[in-house]
């Protein structure tokens, strides 16, 4: 939960490990656990298994140095000049922001998770990347204090409900009214400031979980195509 999109006045961001990276769980993590962490703002605790930390942290060594903004950008085959244009010039304000964000295919793009958490095998971890940036917070202040794990004073932001109400629609709309699936059956999150490694672009985390037996079957053929057609009915 929680965004920062400033790719032309943020200082250069470089990888650097993150205060979390050791934070592994030992057990798959349920779908009811998953819920309660994403309605209590407890997201530190969706963790990843010892061997997706191990690809993790790889991942993380290999990027030491780099522009991790630049890198996605490159990968998503996007134009930053574009982000900034879109988010200073034409979507200034967060009304503006409010307003675009998701309102056309042309403006994000979906993709797997390369490093999901430890959920079940029917669980699938996508991200919604937007060009717009989501102001989905109105006060993350996490960035300037830690979230410690387990601690009983940690301060959340607090959703800007405007912007949840239209990520719920949009979800709803691709999700439900197109595929069939739901709401019991997925879930998302922004993460806030102290836990996002990727802050120069807003993305969503999506959680799928495939019930249907046919699906299920067939998993990587739907997500695909799930993936494709990301929009609403």
């Amino acid at each position: 939960m929680g965004i920062l999109y400033c790719v032309e006045k943020q200082a250069t961001r470089k990888m650097t490990t993150d205060s979390v990276v050791n934070n592994v769980s030992s057990k798959e993590i349920t779908w009811a656990e998953v819920s309660d962490y994403i309605k209590t703002g407890e997201l530190y605790k969706l963790r990843r298994s010892v061997q997706q930390n191990v690809g993790y942290r790889k991942h993380k060594a290999a990027l030491v140095g780099k522009d991790i903004t630049e890198f996605i950008i490159d990968k998503l085959q996007w134009n930053q000049q574009e982000l900034i244009e879109l988010n200073e010039v034409k979507y200034p304000t967060k009304e503006d922001k409010i307003h675009a964000c998701f309102l056309h295919k042309n403006l994000y793009k979906v993709a797997i998770n390369d490093f999901p958490y430890f959920f079940e095998s029917n669980v699938v971890h996508l991200l919604v990347w937007s060009k717009i940036r989501i102001p989905i917070y109105e006060d993350d202040k996490t960035g300037e204090k830690e979230v410690r794990i387990n601690a009983t004073d940690n301060v959340f932001p607090e959703f800007n409900e405007e912007m949840r109400l239209k990520i719920e629609a949009f979800l709803k709309s691709v999700l439900t009214d197109r595929y069939g699936i739901k709401r019991e059956n997925y879930g998302w999150f922004i993460n806030y400031t102290n836990l996002q490694s990727i802050r120069g672009i807003s993305h969503i985390h999506l959680l799928l979980r495939i019930t249907d037996k046919d699906e299920l079957s067939h998993m990587d053929a739907f997500i695909k195509e799930l993936m494709e057609n990301f929009e609403p009915k």
